[in-house]
């Protein structure tokens, strides 16, 4: 039996430890974003597809560039599981979470997509793949070419289609059919900084 207590406790008696020592020391890592993505707050309005019910979306914008992006970043926080494309190729999946009925924290994740956008006309494409939620998402882009520097943020420019097509990477749109401008909301209370 342990008549002490542990050392975690409020009550532990911690006198007989060493006493921390200070030392200097210089730490340094390589950034592979521009710093601005972790300075600048997002700016992006929530926004939801225009179903507005739970199940199986799509959500994608489309913009065009004057050159060669030299750098570009998007920052996507999505309230369900997601695939994200741009132009065609698969950035990420999120669907560790696919399912389930609790909700779960909302994580802002950085992505860069320099090397998949091109001069002309652009796309990012976003499914959602779970059937229980709506497909609600925040997104900060921004694209740095040798001309100009673009911002986008998720707004009503932002198109929907309550259904995942065969082609939703690519973006292509076999007709406009079904695709409506996405819902900015002003009402999600439960997701941080709690607008």
């Amino acid at each position: 039996d342990r008549d002490s207590r542990w050392w975690f406790e409020t009550e532990f008696n911690d006198d007989h430890w060493e006493r921390p020592r200070r030392t200097r020391t210089d730490l340094s890592t390589v950034v592979t974003f521009p710093p601005q993505v972790f300075r600048r707050p997002t700016w992006g309005d929530w926004i939801e597809s225009a179903s507005r019910l739970p199940g199986q979306a799509t959500i994608q914008r489309r913009f065009l560039l004057d050159n060669k992006a030299q750098s570009a970043w998007i920052r996507l926080c999505a309230l369900s599981s997601y695939r994200l494309a741009v132009n065609g190729i698969a950035i990420d999946t999120q669907e560790q979470r696919l399912g389930l009925s609790d909700a779960e924290s909302p994580v802002y994740r950085i992505y860069d997509c320099t090397p998949f956008l091109r001069n002309g006309s652009n796309t990012i494409a976003i499914a959602f793949t779970d059937h229980s939620r709506p497909a609600q998402m925040q997104a900060d882009i921004e694209v740095v070419t040798n001309q100009s520097v673009y911002r986008w943020k998720s707004d009503e420019q932002w198109c929907s289609l309550a259904r995942i097509p065969a082609n939703w990477q690519s973006g292509a749109q076999e007709s406009r059919d079904g695709w409506a401008p996405c819902e900015v909301q002003n009402n999600l209370s439960r997701v941080p900084p709690w607008r």
